[in-house]
């Protein structure tokens, strides 16, 4: 039961990170169309790990998470898009 509950903590880590690694994305200027088309592809691991997170049948707490993760990477992806267009 330990090593269940220590994955499940890994999984839950890696997918905030994530959604970090998205909202900080979301913040920097890319100037070059190779740095912006990077940016987009690294945002679209968070919309897949939090839909899927948040499409699970588990608690509402770890749903919530899944969706601010997943919206996180909306918004990366929204904001690269629109930048310099």
């Amino acid at each position: 039961m330990e090593s269940l509950a220590l994955l499940v903590s890994v999984i839950l880590l890696v997918i905030v990170v994530l959604g970090i690694v998205a909202a900080v994305l979301a913040k920097k200027p890319r100037q070059t169309i190779q740095g912006r088309l990077t940016s987009v592809i690294i945002s679209v691991l968070p919309i897949v790990a939090g839909g899927w997170l948040m499409l699970l049948q588990i608690g509402i707490g770890a749903r919530a998470l899944g969706a601010a993760v997943a919206a996180a990477g909306v918004i990366s992806i929204w904001r690269n898009i629109q930048k310099k267009r």
